[in-house]
Parts: C-alpha cells; sequence; structure tokens
C-alpha cells in the first residue's frame, strides 16, 4: 500500500511539473493594438496637438466603440474629437460623442443603423488638445472601461488586444 502511496504521489508531482513548464511561454501575439500615433509629441505651451487613436488587426466586426480616456487636465485642455465621422476606419456618416470630464473623455462613436460592422486597421478618431502647463502627460485607453459592440447592440469581446499609451511632453 504504501508503494502504491509513493508511486501516487510522485505521478502528481511529475504531471504538476510538466504543467508549470508549459506556462511559463510568453503569450502569442495576436497583432491586434490600440494605441496612440504618435506615442509621443514636445510641444511649448499653448500649442495645439493632434493624437490619432488607431486599432490594427481587429478580426472581429465591430459597429460601435465607448471608451474612456485618461489625460492629465493640469497640462493639456481637450479641444475636440475629429475623423470619426468622416471616413477612414468607421467610412461615411458615423456618429460621435465626446464629453471632457476632470481629465477624463468619454468618447462612443457608432456606424449609423443599416450599416455593416467594421474591421481591420485604421484611424478610429483623432484627438485634439492645446498645452496649457509645462509637464508631461500619459494619455491612455482607459482598459475597464473600453468596450466594443456588435451590430446587434451587444458586448463583443477582442481577446488579447493590446493597448499602447501616448505621452505628451509639453515644454
Amino acid at each position: 500500500m504504501k508503494t502504491i502511496c509513493s508511486i501516487l504521489l510522485l505521478s502528481v508531482v511529475m504531471f504538476s511539473g510538466c504543467q508549470s513548464e508549459s506556462s511559463t511561454e510568453p503569450p502569442r501575439d495576436s497583432g491586434r493594438k490600440l494605441g496612440f500615433s504618435p506615442e509621443q509629441v514636445t510641444i511649448s505651451s499653448g500649442q495645439p496637438t493632434e493624437l490619432h487613436l488607431v486599432i490594427e488587426n481587429l478580426a472581429d466586426s465591430i459597429f460601435a466603440v465607448s471608451m474612456q480616456i485618461g489625460f492629465a487636465d493640469s497640462i493639456l485642455s481637450f479641444t475636440g474629437i475629429a475623423n470619426a465621422a468622416s471616413g477612414g476606419f468607421w467610412g461615411a456618416n458615423a456618429v460621435q460623442f465626446a464629453h471632457d470630464t476632470l481629465s477624463v473623455l468619454h468618447i462612443t462613436i457608432s456606424r449609423v443603423q443599416g450599416q455593416t460592422a467594421v474591421n481591420g486597421s485604421g484611424t478610429i478618431c483623432t484627438l485634439r488638445f492645446n498645452a496649457v502647463a509645462a509637464g508631461n502627460c500619459v494619455v491612455e485607453v482607459l482598459t475597464d472601461q473600453l468596450v466594443f459592440y456588435n451590430s446587434e447592440g451587444r458586448e463583443l469581446e477582442v481577446p488579447e488586444l493590446e493597448e499602447k499609451t501616448a505621452v505628451i511632453h509639453v515644454i
């Protein structure tokens, strides 16, 4: 009986050891990315700048996106959103909403009812800022507030989406 227990215990230890080795492999790069272009900008106080929010290699078709973007409103002032409704990734006639509250942009962009969902790569929108004070400002999509929707209005999970921030240096 003692021999059987020893063999069983040894088998469990060996099996567990094999499992942990395979979990140390680096995650597979899906190629799906959401980030800003350019990733770094240096401007003087009082100058305007633009950041393009770009998506790459989106295989799933989306009809709309709702997101929040964080930034330091003590360094930058949000002045508007462009390009979402005038073509590019969303095509013509997309509907866009943007509202700025205490260092967070609330943005929703949607295709018009009757249009098909979109996928692939392109500029989701262009964010416009004005520098108000010297400093470094990280602009980032708040991951827990990023939601994609399909054409039926249901939330759509986009797995393995790599998100990148931008840094605006104001001198």
